[in-house]
C-alpha cells in the first residue's frame, strides 16, 4: 500500500525533492502496524509499504526490491533472526530497524550483533523519531555504499599499480642482464688493439716507413688488420643485436604500462591471438634471464588455437609462470620446461617444469593476495596470471608436489566461442 504525505508535508516537500521508498513491515500486532502506518509520514520520502505478520511470509519476499525493513523484535514465532540472516546472506545492505517493547541499553549491542542497523522502543515511538531513524539509517547506508565504492576503486587502482610494477620489474631484471652483456662486449672489444697499433705507428714515422717498404711486414700488418676488422664487425653485430633486444624489452615495459593503464580506464582490449605466438614471445623474453641458461624449452604442439584476449597481459602471464619455473629449477640436475598445447573444445596449454615442486599444504594459498614462498616475493605473479585468465572466461590450475616438479594448466575459450563473442 502507498501512504501519502499529509497536506503540511506536501507543502514542505515542494522545497525538497522526495524519494520513493519501499518498506517491508514485519509486525504481528495489527494495532502496532496501524500505528507505524500512521507515523510513516515524511517530507523527504513517499512510502510504499508491504506488511506481513510473520517471518515465514516475509522470507517469501524478494528482499532486493526493498529499501528498508521495519521488524518487530519479539514476534510470537520468535524467528526474527531468520529474516536478518537472509538479508545479510544475500549481501544486502538495506537497513533493518527493530521495533521493540524493550528499552534496554543491552538491546543496542544485541541489535547490532543480530545484523540490525538500529532499534526504536515502541513506548517512545513518534513520527519524528521514526522518520529521523529511517533517514539516519538510509544516510549511513548511502555513505557506506559510497565508501565501499571508493575502496573498490582504490583497490582496483592499487592492483593495477602493483601488477604493473611487478611485470615491469620482471622485464627490468632481464633488461639489466642484456645491458650487462653489452657492457662485457664493449670491455672485451679488440678495438683497443687497433688503437695501440695506431699509437705505435704514429709515434715513429721512420719505423712506419721501414715497415711499409717491406712487402713481408706490410702483408703481416694487412692480414692482422683484416682479422681485427672481422672481429670488430662481429663485436659490432653482437652489440647491435643486444641493443635491439634491450629496445624490445624497453618497449615491452612500455606496453605493460600502457595496457594496465588502458585496463584501469577502459577494461581489457581483446584481439585475436595465436597461442603459439604467445608462447614464443614469452620464451624469447625469459631466455634473457640468467637463470634460463642451460634450460631446455620443449614444445609439444597439437594445433595452434586462436583465442581473443589482451596480448601483452597474456604474454606476461606466461612469462611470470616461466619465471617461477626457472627459480624452482635453479638447483635441479635436469632443467626442462615443456609446453603441451592442444586444441579441443578450448585452447588447452599445460606448462610442466622439473623444479623442486611445491608442498601440497600451501597450494591453496598460492593465489592468495600477498602470499609468496620467496623471501622477497610480493605474491602478485600467480594471482595476476589467474585473474587475467579468468577474466577471459578461462581457468588456471596447478598440480604439484615436493620433488616432482610443477604443472600449470591454462584453458581459455577459443576465438569463436560464444563467451568470447560476449566479452568482445
Amino acid at each position: 500500500m502507498q501512504i501519502a504525505p499529509s497536506e503540511t508535508d506536501k507543502h514542505t516537500s515542494s522545497l525538497n525533492s522526495t524519494r520513493r521508498l519501499k518498506i517491508l513491515v514485519v509486525e504481528d500486532d495489527i494495532d502496532d502496524f496501524f500505528l507505524l502506518k500512521k507515523y510513516l509520514r515524511s517530507n523527504r520520502y513517499i512510502y510504499d509499504v508491504s506488511h506481513v505478520e510473520n517471518i515465514q511470509d516475509a522470507l517469501l519476499f524478494d528482499l532486493t526490491e526493498y529499501d528498508l525493513i521495519l521488524l518487530d523484535y519479539k514476534l510470537r514465532s520468535n524467528t526474527s533472526l531468520d529474516l536478518i540472516a537472509k538479508a545479510r546472506k544475500q549481501n544486502l545492505s538495506l537497513p533493518i530497524i527493530l521495533i521493540t517493547n524493550l528499552n534496554d541499553e543491552r538491546l543496542d549491542d544485541l541489535s547490532f550483533s543480530m545484523g540490525a542497523d538500529d532499534f526504536v522502543p515502541k513506548n517512545e515511538l513518534s513520527p519524528t523519531l521514526l522518520n529521523r531513524t529511517i533517514h539516519h539509517c538510509l544516510e549511513r547506508e548511502r555513505k557506506n555504499r559510497e565508501r565501499n565504492r571508493a575502496q573498490l576503486e582504490f583497490r582496483n587502482l592499487l592492483e593495477v599499480s602493483t601488477t604493473t610494477l611487478h611485470n615491469t620489474a620482471n622485464i627490468l631484471n632481464t633488461l639489466m642482464a642484456t645491458l650487462e652483456s653489452i657492457e662485457e662486449l664493449v670491455k672485451a672489444s679488440r678495438g683497443v688493439d687497433l688503437m695501440k697499433i695506431s699509437d705505435l705507428l704514429r709515434g715513429d714515422e721512420k719505423k712506419l716507413t721501414k715497415i711499409l717498404s717491406s712487402p713481408e711486414k706490410s702483408e703481416k700488418i694487412l692480414t692482422f688488420i683484416d682479422a681485427l676488422s672481422n672481429v670488430l664487425e662481429t663485436e659490432r653485430s653482437q652489440v647491435l643485436d643486444e641493443t635491439a633486444l634491450a629496445i624490445r624489452k624497453t618497449r615491452a615495459m612500455r606496453d605493460v604500462i600502457q595496457t594496465q593503464q588502458s585496463k584501469a580506464s577502459d577494461g581489457l582490449y581483446l584481439e585475436p591471438i595465436s597461442f603459439q605466438d604467445l608462447i614464443q614471445e614469452a620464451v624469447e623474453l625469459i631466455k634473457e634471464d640468467p637463470l634460463s641458461h642451460g634450460v631446455l624449452f620443449e614444445k609439444v604442439f597439437n594445433g595452434n588455437p586462436i583465442i581473443r584476449g589482451p596480448k601483452t597481459l597474456l604474454t606476461h602471464a606466461i612469462f611470470n609462470i616461466l619465471k617461477n619455473s626457472l627459480e624452482a629449477m635453479s638447483d635441479s640436475p635436469e632443467k626442462k620446461i615443456t609446453f603441451y598445447l592442444d586444441t579441443k573444445a578450448a585452447a588447452d596449454l599445460r606448462i610442466v617444469d622439473t623444479g623442486h615442486g611445491i608442498s601440497p599444504k600451501i597450494i591453496k594459498d598460492l593465489f592468495s593476495p600477498g602470499f609468496s614462498t620467496k623471501p622477497n616475493g610480493k605474491g602478485l605473479g600467480l594471482q595476476f596470471c589467474r585473474k587475467i585468465i579468468e577474466e577471459l572466461g578461462g581457468t588456471l590450475e596447478i598440480d604439484t608436489g615436493l620433488k616432482v616438479g610443477t604443472g600449470i594448466t591454462i584453458i581459455v575459450p577459443l576465438y569463436s566461442s560464444p563467451l568470447q563473442e560476449k566479452l568482445h
